[in-house]
C-alpha cells in the first residue's frame, strides 16, 4: 500500500513540475512586490528556477528509487520545457503504482487508472 502511495506522490510531484515549467520565466515583474506577506499561504516559488529547485528537494524525499528518478526527471524537464519523454515516464510510473492498489479497492483503482491515462 505504501509503495503505490509513493508512486502516486511521484506522479503528482512530476505533474506539478510539468505545470511549473509552463509559461515564460523570462518575463519581467514590474509589480514592485516582494514585500512582507500575510500569513499561512505556503511557500509558492517565485520563478520556474525556484520551482524546479523546490521540486528537486521534494523528489529527494521519495523512497522508491524509480519513482524518485521519474520525479527528478520531471523537475528537470520543467526547467527545459522538454516534457514529452517525462510525461511518458510519469504515465508509466502512475500505472505501475495503480497496479499495486489491491483489487478490493476497485473503485479507487479505476479512478486512479483513469487519472493516469489522462496524462498526455
Amino acid at each position: 500500500m505504501r509503495q503505490w502511495r509513493n508512486g502516486l506522490f511521484a506522479c503528482l510531484l512530476a505533474a506539478a513540475a510539468l505545470a511549473a515549467g509552463c509559461g515564460d520565466d523570462n518575463s519581467t515583474d514590474t509589480s514592485g512586490g516582494g514585500g512582507g506577506g500575510g500569513g499561512g499561504g505556503g511557500n509558492a516559488p517565485a520563478s520556474v528556477k525556484d520551482a524546479v529547485k523546490q521540486c528537486l528537494e521534494q523528489a529527494k524525499s521519495i523512497n522508491d528509487k524509480d519513482a524518485r528518478k521519474t520525479a527528478e526527471e520531471a523537475c528537470d524537464a520543467a526547467k527545459s520545457g522538454q516534457t514529452d519523454k517525462v510525461k511518458n515516464a510519469v504515465k508509466k510510473q502512475c500505472l505501475d503504482a495503480v497496479n499495486q492498489i489491491p483489487d478490493s479497492a476497485k473503485d479507487q483503482k479505476e479512478a486512479a487508472k483513469s487519472r493516469c491515462e489522462a496524462i498526455k
